[in-house]
């Protein structure tokens, strides 16, 4: 939850607060069940703030029937049960993967910041190597052209997701498969049934997994957790995967709900898990020095985090029963060969940004010939573009998120005359830059080119 506030504070059009009920049978279900585990997982996610973070999410509360009702109204299947409300973010995944890779790429977005070079539709071959075996850069091939290239490196990071293992062997022959294919299925439906801001967290099906029915631009999303499954690069929902979420939505969406024919998606990931490795002695002795460095607070927070799965486990926030995966991580791993390169392994997209800083540590850690700018990370004291206004950049002067964004929405409907929900759309999508995306509009009507800000669909 502390990488979720990450997200709403430094991209806020993008990520929003959103509300999660638990819906339960009982007053006793939720106040003595539900309520106390969101409650310290909630106190878990407050001790880890930094003060750097001025954006946080709001603690886990009780309803009472009347409050789920009048919260869901369309939503009549929860209608008559008591329910938690426990708060998390959400985001537009495609938008923020983006804005993310356009800010590394600014020379000078911070005081000495070096913009990274991205490149699209190049696929790696293999690795170079110098005398003593140990990587020296990437030999990589421009997939439009065709043309081979290689570039030189100091390190060379494996970040390749559930295809990390190709890496690792390409490297090393003899490399033991860390990396478990976990899939997830997950649907749309047609707009309704639950409010924009707010869905309904499943915790337990008939088979032990959780359910997620999110509202995402309105449409309600359904998600499944993971199943174990092989890695491949063509990852489709089964039927059955289908069939067997119809039938776990039939008590919140009701049996007269047309499934087939409101489904407006429906597709599949895989997420990377990792196969713990044996520690090493040198890992060993690292953890017991690290734990023996460590302050009582410190020491009571990871006492604190502990807790917390364990209770979650009894509380059945878990899919312990049926995925097959349970025994794997969900967290990350980074590992160094004896060549040198750095696989960061695992994790989730979610915690991306906390995976990066661990990684790019380990590697100063290692090379020490490497001298960074800045003594420590600076993810927490800037945002991405989208965040910042022209007059913010010249004056320095930061308004409030609302009154800004505010200030756009009005400049669009006066000067632009475009549509409320087509305004609220663009500073949804682009934040600040949306005006750019309209004037690019405007030049394109000029020129005679069709559907220049206008709704396409």
């Amino acid at each position: 939850m502390r990488e979720r506030s990450y997200f709403v504070q430094v991209a806020p059009y993008l990520n929003r607060e959103v509300q999660l009920l638990i819906p339960t049978e009982s007053f006793a279900g939720s106040a003595l069940w539900y309520y106390p585990a969101c409650f310290l997982y909630h106190m878990m996610y407050m001790t880890s703030l930094t003060k750097e973070y001025d954006t946080y999410l709001h603690g886990p509360k009780l309803y009472t029937k009347d409050k789920v009702r009048k919260h869901f109204p369309d939503a009549s299947q929860v209608h008559g049960k008591w329910g938690v409300i426990m708060h998390e973010a959400q985001m537009i995944d495609s938008r923020m993967n983006l804005n993310t890779l356009f800010t590394s790429s600014i020379d000078g977005f911070i005081p000495g910041m070096k913009g990274a070079n991205l490149a699209n539709y190049t696929e790696f071959l293999d690795f170079s190597k110098d005398a003593e075996g140990k990587i020296a850069g990437a030999k990589l091939k421009d997939g439009i052209s065709g043309k081979e290239f290689t570039v030189k490196a100091k390190c060379v990071v494996n970040c390749a997701g559930v295809h990390s293992d190709n890496l690792r062997i390409k490297d090393n022959e003899n490399a033991e498969k860390r990396i478990q294919g976990a899939r997830g299925t997950h649907l749309m439906f047609k707009k309704g049934l639950l409010p924009p801001d707010a869905g309904i967290l499943i915790p337990k099906t008939k088979d032990g997994r959780v359910l997620f029915i999110c509202s995402y631009f309105g449409h309600p999303m359904v998600g499944t957790t993971d199943l174990k499954c092989d890695v491949t690069h063509h990852c489709e929902p089964t039927q059955e995967e289908i069939d067997y979420i119809f039938q776990e939505l039939r008590p919140y969406f009701g049996e007269d709900y047309d499934y087939k024919n409101n489904m407006l998606s429906a597709w599949a990931g895989i997420r990377p898990l990792v196969k713990e490795s044996k520690p090493s002695e040198a890992d060993l002795k690292r953890i017991e020095q690290e734990w023996l460095a460590m302050g009582v607070y410190d020491k009571f927070k990871s006492y604190m985090k502990e807790g917390v799965r364990t209770v979650a486990k009894t509380a059945n926030f878990s899919n312990t029963k049926s995925s097959g995966t349970a025994k794997l991580s969900r967290s990350h791993a980074i590992e160094v060969s004896d060549s040198g390169l750095v696989s960061l392994l695992g994790g989730k997209w979610t915690s991306f940004r906390e995976m990066g800083q661990e990684c790019v540590e380990a590697i100063l850690e290692r090379h020490k010939n490497i001298e960074p700018v800045h003594d420590s990370v600076q993810t927490g004291n800037f945002n991405l573009i989208g965040s910042y206004s022209r007059a913010e950049a010249i004056t320095g002067m930061k308004p409030a998120t609302s009154v800004l964004y505010g200030q756009y929405k009005d400049h669009f409907a006066v000067n632009y005359d475009l549509p409320h929900d087509v305004i609220d759309h663009l500073i949804h999508a682009y934040g600040t830059t949306s005006l750019r995306v309209v004037e690019l509009g405007e030049k394109n009507k000029t020129n005679k080119i069709g559907g220049a800000n206008k709704r396409i669909h």
